[in-house]
């Protein structure tokens, strides 16, 4: 049996993209719900430093991590070949989203995680702060045509309806 390639219309790479977008942000903020009841109805009596130890990780491995997010983002943008076709551009688009997506998705679920270890409801903070940020990195078309320097006909291929 061949392996038949579908290629994808603009209007449903679109979606793709916003149908994963979607899905990571429904299943981080049923994880941050989840967390934030289980804080809320269990105490914890942890050693003072362990939730310093814990509270330092909490903010500054997540903190590469989003430099090393943006900045590979950004590379991946300019990496993309402007001569390339808009659908080839939106996949190149794709991938490195996902990339950013899964390590500020990997910053979230840190402090999670150091919230149910140790109960701090910085971490909460700190979580709830990574669902904002990863909120504000919704694939909309103004992104996706600044992030990829398009050109007023790709802009214009990418508003059609």
């Amino acid at each position: 049996m061949q392996n038949l390639k579908i290629p994808l219309t603009i209007k449903e790479s679109l979606r793709t993209n916003f149908v994963i977008w979607l899905f990571l942000l429904i299943g981080q903020s049923v994880f941050f719900l989840v967390c934030l009841v289980l804080t809320l109805k269990f105490k914890k009596n942890v050693n003072a430093y362990l939730q310093n130890v814990l509270l330092g990780i909490g903010i500054f491995l997540p903190m590469i991590l989003i430099f090393i997010s943006l900045k590979i983002f950004n590379q991946r943008m300019l990496q993309v070949d402007k001569s390339t076709t808009l659908l080839e551009k939106l996949s190149e688009f794709r991938t490195a989203s996902i990339i950013r997506w899964a390590l500020i998705e990997v910053c979230l679920f840190f402090n999670l995680a150091f919230v149910l270890a140790d109960g701090n409801k910085y971490h909460l903070l700190l979580a709830l702060s990574f669902l904002v940020f990863f909120v504000s990195t919704f694939p909309s078309k103004g992104r996706i045509s600044t992030a990829l320097e398009l050109s007023q006909t790709e802009i214009d291929l990418l508003n059609y309806k």
